[in-house]
């Protein structure tokens, strides 16, 4: 069985360049995370982030007002394209970027948004992503077509049952898919601190959830669907993503 093509060098360059090309479009899941503000003793409000109509409320949501310096990172593997040679380099850079700077820290992360999905798991996201929001700009939210976010990080922050404070899904305005990760809350908080030790690596895949009778599956559902109509009646021409409730395996076992 010929488990080796040696020949490759020896293609006419136009071929090696579609090959290359082909290579670019292999789908990946791209964590980003962020260091925890807790490193920062005092984190700044951010100036006009909460409306003045809502400054009674301010103490119940001060998290939202808080802003982050820290980088953001991914532990996603580098797409291998990108170090194959330079001629692999050279295509791979036309179609991944360095994106998500944040506070004066440059991008660090490749991220190809025809193909890859964003994810904010629960373990690096313990604080908020309020940071993430207000450092991307629209023109950056409006290229992400695939996000996932996870059920622990969406429901943080409990409001009537419904939540969406931890990010603002109108203001990404090309969704085509949205997932809901989940993952057995426990008994404790519904977030873990992280303090930016506990790096998780390894493989990671998306499939789909077996728990559909599953509490916070089905009050999920309930909550998205409600959520995305809530938008869409402000906002006729957003568009609604299609949206599933997955769970995570790293290295093929579920956390």
């Amino acid at each position: 069985m010929l488990s080796e093509f040696t020949l490759f060098p020896e293609l006419p360059k136009e071929l090696r360049f579609e090959i290359w090309k082909l290579a670019t479009k292999e789908p990946r899941i791209v964590e980003i995370c962020q260091f925890s503000s807790h490193r920062e003793p005092n984190p700044t409000p951010i100036e006009g982030h909460i409306p003045e109509e809502e400054e009674d409320e301010e103490e119940e949501n001060e998290y939202l007002g808080r802003k982050n310096p820290n980088p953001f990172y991914s532990p996603a593997p580098l797409p291998a394209i990108l170090h194959v040679n330079q001629e692999s380099r050279i295509i791979a850079l036309e179609q991944y970027q360095l994106s998500f700077a944040n506070a004066g820290n440059p991008a660090t992360i490749y991220w190809n948004p025809a193909v890859d999905t964003l994810y904010f798991p629960i373990w690096c996201w313990s604080n908020n992503i309020t940071s993430f929001e207000r450092a991307t700009t629209k023109e950056v939210k409006d290229s992400i077509q695939r996000l996932a976010i996870d059920n622990l990080v969406w429901y943080e922050h409990w409001d009537e049952g419904t939540i969406n404070c931890q990010i603002q899904i109108k203001e990404y305005g090309n969704l085509d898919e949205f997932y809901i990760v989940t993952r057995d809350p426990g008994p404790g908080p519904f977030t873990p601190e992280f303090d930016g030790t506990q790096l998780e690596v390894g493989k990671v895949e998306f499939v789909v959830s077996d728990e559909d009778a599953d509490f916070y599956v089905e009050r999920g559902r309930k909550d998205v669907k409600e959520a995305f109509e809530a938008i869409k009646k402000e906002d006729p021409k957003w568009k609604i993503p299609k949206f599933k409730f997955i769970q995570c395996k790293r290295d093929g076992v579920l956390v």
